[in-house]
């Protein structure tokens, strides 16, 4: 037992004092209708990670007119819904036991601005060290937690559960 706990304390302790920031990131978002399925990806995250010895504080910022459908008429309606003009951007932030990026997997908290709301959520994410620091999950986004009025298709509205996949590669910042 003794050897589990100074072998946790030495994965903790790899990280400690060290900043991270992104090197690259793809969010995808997932509406669904009753009859289609729509996605819209974003590459332009922006974020870092700032441990000390116990813990790590992270901040992710996307702007929202960065996510492409493939559809401009689709994007710009998605602005108009998600309050984009007076909330250009979508931000997750929380902070974690800096131990937890030495793991493969594990659960962090993320406080998501979106649409001028905020809302709490608990996402178990995938990490690895090799070759690069990658950490990848889904945010179990719901559009009316941020008081967006659900947009239809036919008369018949989308659903309310919109999860966002993300992938974020991560290098040591000098």
């Amino acid at each position: 037992m003794k050897i589990f706990i100074i072998a946790l304390f030495f994965a903790g302790a790899a990280f400690a004092n060290q900043n991270w920031q992104i090197d690259k990131s793809k969010f995808t978002y997932t509406v669904k209708y009753t009859f289609k399925t729509v996605h819209g990806e974003s590459t332009s995250a922006k974020g870092k990670i700032q441990c000390d010895a116990k813990t790590c504080e992270y901040l992710i910022a996307i702007p929202v007119k960065s996510f492409d459908s493939g559809d401009s008429n689709r994007d710009i309606h998605m602005m108009s819904i998600t309050k984009g003009e007076a909330n250009p951007m979508v931000s997750a932030s929380g902070t974690f036991a800096t131990e937890l990026l030495s793991k493969t997997q594990a659960t962090i908290p993320a406080s998501v601005n979106f649409a001028g709301a905020k809302k709490d959520y608990t996402i178990p994410v995938n990490l690895s060290q090799k070759p690069v620091m990658k950490l990848t999950g889904v945010i179990p986004l719901v559009l009316t937690d941020f008081k967006i009025e659900l947009p239809s298709l036919l008369g018949i509205n989308i659903d309310d559960k919109t999860p966002v996949d993300f992938e974020i590669e991560l290098k040591q910042a000098l």
